[in-house]
């Protein structure tokens, strides 16, 4: 007796996190600005999404305001202001990654 297939054949699992990102953001349209906002925080709050996710759940075209997209992409209002700031600024400045690791430390902490 064979096994039912859970998934279409040829089609494979695979996971974004937040290297991914910027990538994944630009499909909604979003400003240079915002995007690198959603990056900032998910350099402190964890990220993880799946093909399924991106590909079939969320509306692309309603984005950024699809309730699945804010569901599972960080968002601004996820942080203090002043937090999403400091670490876009960093981003944005190609500060050295010790630095940047040491804010979002300090962020994620405090």
């Amino acid at each position: 007796m064979t096994q039912p297939q859970i998934e279409p054949a040829g089609r494979r699992f695979r996971a974004f996190t937040a290297k991914h990102l910027d990538a994944l953001v630009q499909r909604a349209g979003l400003s240079a600005t915002e995007r690198l906002a959603i990056k900032a925080v998910g350099m402190v709050l964890p990220f993880r999404t799946n093909s399924y996710v991106v590909d079939t759940l969320i509306d692309w075209d309603a984005a950024p305001d699809d309730p699945i997209f804010r569901l599972v992409f960080p968002q601004a209002t996820m942080l203090d202001a002043a937090d999403v700031n400091r670490i876009a600024y960093l981003l944005a400045n190609g500060s050295p990654e010790a630095k940047l690791r040491q804010a979002v430390h300090e962020i994620g902490c405090g």
